[in-house]
């Protein structure tokens, strides 16, 4: 497996998060390990990591990513609604544009849309442009759409991948 660099950044570039190490398991779509107690940096230098693995999961696609955690009770989703991944398997780098919305999807499958708020100050503070705003929104709608439908990386949550 390859190693790569996940770097997420805000619509006016600024670097937002980075996981510094995740494998690519699959290209198309792109499917990612990550092993647990993987340094996430955040843009004010603080640094975090799962206790557990995680899959991420990229089309290019769709305005949404998905990150599957893979927590000893039960799997469960964080997903961003979010500009389709860029992969650079040449320089090991895959990047996304996050634009502020999340899904949290708990193991029962109930979820909850958040950040609203974010993205409402966000795009007036960055002035994204309307067809970035209707692609947000879209996206979001097909993240729902997904979740709901049981469909791609949200199919089978009793599949578990140790990492």
């Amino acid at each position: 497996m390859r190693k790569v660099t996940i770097i997420s950044t805000k619509h006016n570039e600024a670097r937002h998060r980075v996981w510094e190490s995740a494998w690519v398991k699959a290209e198309n779509p792109l499917l990612l390990l990550i092993p647990a107690h993987t340094p996430v940096y955040n843009p004010d230098g603080s640094v975090w990591s799962s206790p557990y693995g995680v899959e991420a999961h990229f089309s290019p696609a769709h305005w949404f990513n998905a990150f599957v955690l893979k927590k000893e009770e039960g799997t469960e989703w964080y997903c961003n609604v979010a500009s389709p991944a860029q992969y650079d398997a040449e320089a090991g780098i895959v990047r996304f544009v996050d634009y502020d919305l999340d899904v949290y999807v708990y193991a029962d499958g109930t979820h909850k849309v958040l950040d609203r708020e974010e993205f409402e100050e966000n795009s007036r503070v960055m002035g994204y442009p309307q067809e970035v705003r209707e692609r947000v929104e879209q996206g979001l709608q097909e993240l729902l759409r997904a979740i709901h439908e049981r469909r791609g990386p949200f199919k089978d949550s009793n599949q578990r991948t140790r990492l």
